[in-house]
């Protein structure tokens, strides 16, 4: 049972994702691909390799390039969404300031639903929380790092 998040905003506000991150992920957007060959044709894995692709990445690149991918909807968010924001992370316009909320909740992509271990165990997935992050709580205190302080949420979620 976690502890629920406390609506610190320290997660979103701002996304600590860097700028060569973003680009990275937002290079996978169905907009950034458009016109772009499947790969998971012959004729568009044969554009892809013309194009230095590894030989051994097929699946990769067709796991990246399906539109029903966990990777394609986190990009198409990302690039809807995401603005780099100096060296601190990125600005995400689906975050409310106000309330601490994030006003995509229901349609928010995977990057976000499963932030930090959703439906793994508590610690894992390599996430930097926040000091004060309240998912912190769900760690024993000698696995949490060093000068956390775990904010416990008035209402559990």
């Amino acid at each position: 049972m976690t502890a629920g998040c406390a609506r610190c905003g320290a997660c979103c506000s701002p996304v600590p994702f860097t700028r060569e991150q973003h680009d990275d992920v937002s290079k996978w957007s169905t907009a950034a691909l458009a016109g772009v060959a499947d790969p998971g044709t012959d004729d568009g894995w044969a554009h892809w390799l013309a194009r230095g692709w590894p030989a051994n990445g097929r699946d990769g690149a067709v796991g990246k390039y399906d539109p029903a991918s966990r990777w394609r909807q986190d990009a198409d968010f990302i690039a809807a969404h995401w603005t780099p924001d100096g060296d601190g992370g990125c600005k995400c316009d689906a975050f409310d300031p106000a309330t601490a909320m994030c006003t995509a909740h229901d349609s928010r992509p995977p990057v976000c639903r499963d932030y930090p271990w959703y439906g793994r165990e508590p610690g894992t997935g390599g996430m930097k929380l926040h000091p004060q992050c309240s998912y912190l709580a769900d760690l024993p205190p000698d696995k949490r790092p060093e000068g956390s302080r775990p904010l416990i949420p008035l209402t559990v979620t």
